[in-house]
């Protein structure tokens, strides 16, 4: 019997819980609730959609997968092939004979054979360099809508209109769980998997018009109704990666911290720790984002040439993510990445101490 799973990126249980309690906007997604068994699951560490995918599809951790967020520490972007040697659930399914159908999925790039078909997500991809398996499914898109104008929606974030993002999401999304319902009515499939990502980002960027939100989730339901309904689904999965909420009011500056408790080192001492502090603060107030992150990577490649030409020890490597102005490698203990996701780096070549005991006080403050 064929098992259809609807993942629903960033759609938390507090959110799905309410829709028992107001089922007439929601039928089809309280009928799935009410009929079957349901329970809050805990994300991965960090609660991202990279690492919370991996996992889903490998049944692993992500300390066990070893992939912490989309970014690795070489500032380089995490594929498919970063965690491709744990099996996953579509191979699995291969070796006893089934076959799958993926779906907007994310992170399944670059693509390898398997028994049945697979559709990744565009991930701002051009058609150019986007894959399918089997390759001939890129025909079928290519004279389709499957494809996000990533440029339009960014045009819709700088003006913060909603309500563009609104209808742009919706558009694509009716599109793809159409063509989603062609390719299931000509493929023979056992497993489906169908990644819907627009509900993660209508969230991002218009989080505080709930109303609007909560008008998006009822399009959602109907089209997982229409999708049940039309192919007569009795097995029906739900997901979701992680789950949602407002913005941080205040920020906890972990290599602030670490600056404090002596384990971080700036350069120049205490002039150079206020010099670079007043930098950031300044940045932070006036300058945009996309400028600001512009300054970073210039900053960053200056830094690393720099440290390409120094040898703090033999084994000592700064990756890009790890080029933090201002800090002075040859005396710092422990530093946390501009990519957060990663924690805190303990610089084993630096320490006079043993590694385990210095990571143990390190939890322990």
């Amino acid at each position: 019997m064929k098992l259809l799973v609807i993942g629903l990126d960033g759609t938390p249980w507090s959110l799905l819980g309410t829709i028992l309690s107001s089922n007439s906007d929601f039928p089809h997604i309280s009928n799935i609730i009410t009929n079957g068994v349901y329970g809050i699951l805990k994300s991965t560490i960090p609660c991202n959609t990279c690492p919370a995918l991996p996992s889903l599809y490998t049944g692993k951790n992500s300390g066990n997968i070893g992939v912490f967020d989309f970014i690795k520490p070489d500032g380089s972007l995490v594929t498919f092939n970063d965690f491709r040697k744990h099996k996953v659930i579509w191979q699995w399914l291969g070796d006893y004979g089934y076959s799958s159908i993926l779906f907007g999925t994310r992170l399944t790039e670059p693509v390898y054979p398997l028994e049945g078909f697979l559709i990744p997500d565009d991930n701002f991809n051009t058609k150019t360099g986007y894959q399918t398996y089997p390759e001939d499914l890129k025909n079928i898109l290519e004279s389709s809508d499957f494809f996000l104008d990533y440029g339009f929606l960014e045009q819709q974030k700088r003006k913060k209109d909603c309500h563009g993002i609104y209808r742009l999401l919706l558009k694509n999304m009716r599109d793809r769980f159409r063509l989603f319902s062609n390719l299931i009515t000509t493929k023979k499939f056992d497993f489906a998997l169908v990644w819907v990502g627009h509900t993660d980002v209508l969230q991002h960027q218009c989080w505080d018009n709930k109303e609007l939100i909560k008008k998006f989730f009822t399009e959602v339901d109907s089209l997982i109704g229409d999708l049940v309904k039309e192919h007569k689904f009795k097995n029906v999965f739900v997901i979701s990666d992680h789950g949602f909420g407002a913005a941080a009011e205040y920020n906890f500056h972990l290599n602030e911290w670490l600056y404090k408790e002596g384990y971080l080192k700036m350069k120049w001492g205490l002039v150079g720790r206020y010099v670079y502090v007043a930098g950031y603060r300044i940045a932070e107030s006036i300058i945009p984002d996309s400028v600001k992150k512009k300054i970073l990577n210039i900053l960053r490649n200056v830094v690393g040439n720099q440290n390409r030409n120094k040898s703090f020890s033999k084994d000592l490597v700064i990756t890009p993510l790890d080029n933090i102005p201002g800090v002075d490698w040859s005396k710092t203990i422990a530093h946390v990445t501009t990519d957060k996701c990663w924690g805190i780096r303990i610089i084993k070549e630096n320490l006079n101490r043993d590694y385990e005991e210095v990571r143990e006080e390190i939890i322990q403050k």
